[in-house]
């Protein structure tokens, strides 16, 4: 049995080449759509359109390519001329929908047959990801750096990490992992998910993710949470792991936290309390 390498590609739907007004009052279900393809095999996919206002809505459906203009941020937009995509249509493209009324159109998914990696589009209503099967499709990433907001030294918690990965595949990947927080005797004291939103990282693409260890009282949802926060110190080994599809990668980095806010007040005290024992020693000689 042949095992194809399944990749993930974004088909999205726009209505026209600019985003209207009157798109922020449509109701698209499903919100996102999730296919699997195979190259050259036309497959379709149902999708519902409400009007929610009290005017009539001329809508007219095309596909448009998406042009990235942040992919370490997610942020995306599109330009201002484009033509639309072969391999995606809507049926019917226009029509009017009435105030209140709900309309389905069929959303039909024609790739190539030479097809693979990733296929970026335009959208303005749901995201429609589709699987394409071809065994040119790679799915790799890495974790480029893991870097602490602030640096290594800090004084109190939180403390936030800025983790960048790359995606080095043609399939766009969405990983998912977790922080394991350790001290100095490799105890495990805390641990966070990263990216349990599942965002996604574009091929050739990085893409950074914040996650954050330690948590204000108020933040807290337990009372032990409440207290652990307030009392680390010492070094911290912090590891992260990522995992996209079946490959799993792993970065560490230490941090110290050392209250020296405390700490000069300590000292402060310790210095005002040998200076009046010094003077109250110079007094009775």
């Amino acid at each position: 049995m042949k095992h194809w390498i399944k990749t993930l590609s974004i088909l999205c739907i726009t209505v026209g080449v600019f985003i209207p007004s009157w798109v922020h009052a449509l109701t698209f279900t499903p919100d996102r759509i999730d296919s699997n393809v195979v190259p050259g095999v036309s497959h379709v996919q149902e999708l519902t359109l409400f009007n929610e206002t009290g005017e009539p809505i001329t809508v007219s459906l095309t596909s448009t390519p998406l042009e990235i203009l942040d992919a370490a941020a997610g942020i995306a937009t599109f330009p201002n001329h484009a033509q639309s995509l072969d391999w995606l249509t809507v049926t019917p493209g226009q029509f009017v929908l009435e105030p209140g009324e709900k309309r389905t159109v069929v959303v039909t998914m024609l790739v190539p047959d030479d097809a693979s990696g990733s296929l970026i589009a335009g959208i303005t209503g749901p995201f429609v990801f589709v699987e394409v099967d071809a065994d040119s499709s790679t799915r790799e990433g890495t974790i480029e750096s893991v870097t602490p907001i602030g640096g290594s030294l800090l004084s109190r918690l939180p403390v936030t990490l800025e983790v960048s990965f790359a995606n080095t595949g043609n399939v766009h990947l969405r990983p998912v992992g977790t922080l394991e927080v350790r001290n100095l005797f490799g105890k495990l004291v805390a641990q966070e998910s990263i990216n349990d939103t599942a965002l996604t990282v574009l091929p050739a693409t990085s893409r950074s993710f914040q996650v954050t260890w330690g948590r204000t009282a108020k933040e807290s949802t337990s009372p032990n949470e409440a207290r652990s926060w307030k009392t680390p110190v010492g070094p911290y080994r912090l590891t992260v792991e990522m995992t996209a599809g079946e490959r799993t990668d792993t970065r560490h980095t230490v941090v110290w936290i050392v209250p020296w806010r405390a700490l000069v007040l300590l000292g402060t005290i310790l210095g005002l309390g040998w200076l009046i024992r010094r003077r109250t020693r110079r007094v009775r000689l």
